[in-house]
């Protein structure tokens, strides 16, 4: 297709969202496996993209490994991701429990 843009990568949320094999399959990289692993990648591959510092002059290693302990950020990011998912699917008229049985077991939308 002459003329076309490339596709732009999928945020983290949504290629996190995909099955593994599909994930493989669209960047060819390994893929992260837990909530802590998804946050540490995204604030690594912030960084690295924008080029930010911190005010402190700790160095990324560090940072990423604290991200990595704050058991209450990754409380509260798994709680974040829990709303937008029930949002999404409350939202979606294409949803359907029967269909996705687990989807509704887990995030529970339109009781």
């Amino acid at each position: 297709m002459e003329g076309a843009e490339p596709q732009k990568p999928f945020s983290d949320a949504y290629a996190s969202s995909m099955p593994m094999k599909k994930r493989k399959m669209e960047n060819g990289k390994a893929e992260v496996s837990s909530l802590s692993e998804l946050l540490t990648s995204s604030v690594e591959k912030a960084v690295q993209q924008t080029g930010a510092t911190t005010t402190s002059g700790a160095p990324l290693d560090v940072i990423l490994q604290e991200v990595r302990d704050d058991q209450e950020l990754l409380d509260c990011m798994g709680e974040e991701m829990h709303g937008a998912m029930t949002e999404r699917l409350e939202r979606d008229p294409d949803f359907s429990p029967l269909k996705f049985p687990q989807a509704q077991k887990l995030y529970n939308p339109r009781k």
